[in-house]
């Protein structure tokens, strides 16, 4: 299983210039077991509900967004680096996985997605 990875830049604003700042997909654990791949992925601030897991020509795509939002009424903005990010990680599926099966759970700011694996016809 290949792992395709995306960075994308996102930009921070202070009153009189913009910075580049690089944001790139989290950090990623995954795990074989006899019946299953288990991929973990880090997006601490991402609500579940900002989380898409599509399969698409034969990739797992997982896009989310940290829909950060900071109120600061009565105060002018000198620096920022809270804002909404997004992402997208590519996954290469291979023939080996139930992509009909394919569960997904975020708790605590991981994202766990469950590929199970198609036993092997004899």
């Amino acid at each position: 299983m290949s792992i395709l990875t995306k960075k994308e830049k996102n930009t921070v604003q202070t009153e009189s210039e913009k910075r580049i700042v690089e944001f790139s997909a989290p950090k990623v654990d995954i795990v074989e077991h006899e019946k299953e791949i288990k991929i973990l992925l880090n997006i601490p601030g991402v609500a579940k509900e900002d989380v898409d897991v599509q399969i698409k020509e034969g990739q797992l795509v997982v896009k989310a967004e940290n829909k950060t939002s900071t109120s600061h009424e009565g105060y002018k903005l000198r620096y920022q680096e809270f804002n909404s990010r997004s992402f997208e990680k590519k996954f290469a599926l291979s023939e080996r996985i139930d992509g009909n099966n394919i569960s997904a759970e975020v708790k605590e700011g991981v994202l766990t997605l469950i590929l199970p694996l198609i036993e092997p016809k004899v």
